[in-house]
């Protein structure tokens, strides 16, 4: 079984090392860099909704506040 098989996992390994490899790497290198993108775009849109928050609750009357028991 080994004599039949390693030949071909051989020969399969050395492919994949050829022609794959790049496009692989490629592939995960702009994965990789579109997640720090939508990261980085998620953090500013939270600072902005934060500060928009606190500045409209800084504006906000406390008196008109309703408490629900």
């Amino acid at each position: 079984m080994k004599l039949k098989v390693q030949p071909l996992y051989d020969v399969y390994q050395r492919e994949v090392e050829l022609n794959l490899w790049e496009p692989i790497n490629r592939y995960w290198a702009e994965c990789y860099e579109a997640c720090k993108v939508a990261s980085k775009k998620r953090g500013t849109l939270q600072a902005d909704n934060r500060a928009l928050f606190q500045g409209l609750a800084a504006r906000y009357d406390k008196r008109t506040v309703i408490h629900f028991v």
